[in-house]
């Protein structure tokens, strides 16, 4: 298999495991590109393009994700992303990964590593072609 598909694949089963397997596609690559942004934080509105989908749906997407307003559906909220005020203006929410977001991302991080290879480390010496 494909070492960057098994990377896709084990990155979205730590998603799906971290929110309690609630989370569409899109709320999935909300995760990532907060992710990939790490450590500048993200509008709202910088989502919305990013993620290709209404502000409700990042709002809705940020509720699970998160730990503030409840999760839509009642249950338990994953934590993973957390709001802040912007300094420079009080009226925009900055989006930013939370600690525990941050070992998310470290988890996920090792399957595109090039030194580890399906979960056990590589050598670097050169393979004996005897």
């Amino acid at each position: 298999m494909d070492r960057a598909l098994l990377g896709v694949s084990a990155s979205l089963d730590s998603i799906r495991e971290a929110v309690g397997g609630d989370l569409e596609t899109q709320g999935a690559a909300l995760l990532l590109q907060v992710m990939c942004h790490d450590p500048h934080p993200l509008l709202v509105k910088e989502l919305v393009v990013l993620v290709g989908v209404s502000h409700g749906s990042i709002v809705r997407y940020l509720r699970l994700l998160g730990n503030e307003g409840g999760h839509p559906r009642g249950g338990e909220c994953a934590d993973l992303v957390q709001s802040v005020t912007d300094p420079t203006d009080k009226r925009r929410m900055l989006i930013t990964l939370s600690p525990k977001g941050r070992r998310l991302k470290a988890e996920i991080t090792h399957w595109f590593n090039p030194t580890f290879a399906f979960g056990t480390q590589r050598s670097n010496q050169p393979e004996n072609t005897q």
